[in-house]
């Protein structure tokens, strides 16, 4: 894409916006899905956009916001060339409030590309170029609030929407019938765990799994483990994910270190009930805890007895969720009012 291409995309996005509707603007990468999906949860003015490779962008993009007299910006994720932004904005403009919403952790410093904007997100708070860095992941708080950095923790959420009625009543679990296991991670990278859980669905008495995303690997995986594959994809648009989580009986979101992850609570609230890590701080002090979260994520008995468990006690479980969603959406709209 080229220069004036994505200036062009800006400006559309931006003159679509009301007068009060510029108040709070966040901007995305367009091509970072999850982030880009939290972000539209929080925010009501979201603008995507991708890298800017050159000054002129900068100049342009930056000159739109100030004529539009936005008075806060978030940047929801951090892509190459937002921190030229980040200064022509405070330089021309020091009233504005800046704020970077940060969706990784410190586990990212292994990948070049997240190593390179953490150092420019660091030396743009030394510059005073932001006003405070939000973290999805709310013990990176505690590490660079040490800094004298200012720093808050923003609570991800998703809001509800309505439950297929094919999908709202099912029958009590039944450990010798056929099941649905939906596995959504991907198998390119170790942090993701996608062999574990595809291992812990072959110990059910006849396991039927969603792959998404897939590769041949894990395919071959699971044919060798005796799973039927039900369907398989690269990638999904939002929807149609949220119309195959719901379609299975139990989600598996097990992975190795995450932030704030999306996916478990899409799944819940779509009724089905979804195991994840322990690397986030959903369901801290809840006895969700307990149900849901799994321990020895590199153990794939360990996840075939906490699902089994879990399915054992299906309707408890959609009920404490109802529970700490209302408690969640109260703090996330408090967490909100500290941008």
């Amino acid at each position: 894409m080229d220069a004036d291409r994505i200036v062009q995309l800006f400006r559309q996005q931006i003159d679509n916006l009301t007068k009060q509707e510029r108040d709070i603007l966040a901007i995305t990468h367009c091509y970072w899905l999850g982030v880009k999906h939290a972000t539209q949860e929080l925010f009501e003015s979201v603008i995507d956009i991708e890298e800017l490779n050159s000054y002129e962008q900068v100049v342009e993009i930056g000159t739109m916001i100030l004529e539009a007299h936005v008075k806060k910006v978030v940047f929801s994720g951090f892509a190459a060339g937002w921190n030229t932004l980040c200064s022509y904005l405070k330089q021309q403009q020091p009233n504005i409030q800046i704020t970077i919403f940060w969706h990784g952790n410190t586990t990212h410093m292994y990948e070049e590309y997240s190593w390179v904007r953490h150092y420019e997100i660091i030396q743009l708070a030394k510059d005073h170029h932001i006003d405070q860095l939000a973290f999805a992941k709310e013990s990176m708080c505690e590490v660079y609030n040490k800094l004298g950095i200012s720093v808050i923790h923003l609570k991800n959420h998703v809001k509800k929407k309505d439950i297929k009625v094919e999908y709202a009543n099912r029958d009590s679990f039944n450990p010798i019938a056929p099941i649905q296991i939906g596995i959504y991670a991907s198998g390119e990278t170790w942090a993701k765990n996608a062999y574990t859980q595809i291992a812990a669905s072959s110990l059910f008495h006849q396991p039927q799994i969603s792959l998404i995303p897939s590769n041949d690997r894990m395919i071959s995986f699971a044919k060798q483990l005796g799973v039927t594959i039900l369907n398989h994809a690269m990638r999904l648009s939002r929807e149609a994910l949220l119309q195959q989580l719901s379609m299975n009986r139990i989600n598996f979101y097990v992975t190795f270190t995450e932030c704030a992850p999306l996916l478990p609570l899409e799944s819940l609230n779509q009724g089905v009930i979804c195991l994840t890590g322990n690397n986030h701080h959903y369901f801290e002090g809840h006895p969700l805890k307990n149900w849901l979260v799994v321990e020895e994520m590199d153990n794939a008995p360990a996840i075939y007895r906490k699902a089994v468990k879990a399915l054992e006690h299906e309707a408890e479980i959609l009920s404490l969720y109802e529970e700490w969603y209302e408690e969640n959406e109260k703090q996330v709209l408090e967490s909100l009012k500290q941008i």
